[in-house]
């Protein structure tokens, strides 16, 4: 067995003990050997962290996991339609893409604090934007 394994497997170990016991970890936990991301707040050139801290509340999550429910209903009930496969499924999957499709605007309002912001977003268009024309090619 290579040593490298032992320490990661113990050092694991002891941080699911500490876990299970306290109910929380004050260690740094666990990062892989080799990753490619550095440890977040690692000082990089001039003193300054490689990664920042960051800045969404918890609603930006929340609203990226609604608009993918949301749109993976959409897809799945136009199929369910086309193919007139299940009309209950269609029914419900619609109704859960609107309701997704509802909410999610709420969020970014939530998130941006002022409606304003959130009208001022849909006002800007940027043809070199991805997030106003998409990624796609």
């Amino acid at each position: 067995m290579r040593q490298p394994d032992i320490v990661s497997e113990t050092r694991l170990k002891a941080l699911r003990e500490e876990a299970a016991r306290t109910g929380e970890i004050k260690g740094g936990g666990v990062v892989p050997g080799g990753a490619p991301f550095p440890r977040p707040n690692t000082p990089g050139y001039y003193g300054i962290p490689l990664l920042k801290e960051p800045v969404w509340t918890w609603q930006v999550p929340l609203y990226f996991f609604v608009g993918g429910a949301a749109g993976a209903c959409a897809v799945i009930g136009f199929f369910a339609h086309v193919f007139e496969s299940d009309p209950a499924l269609a029914r419900a999957a619609l109704w859960i893409a609107l309701g997704g499709g509802l909410l999610c605007p709420l969020l970014l309002v939530a998130d941006l604090g002022r409606p304003s912001r959130f009208l001022y977003m849909l006002r800007v268009f940027k043809l070199r934007s991805p997030m106003s024309v998409g990624t796609g090619r």
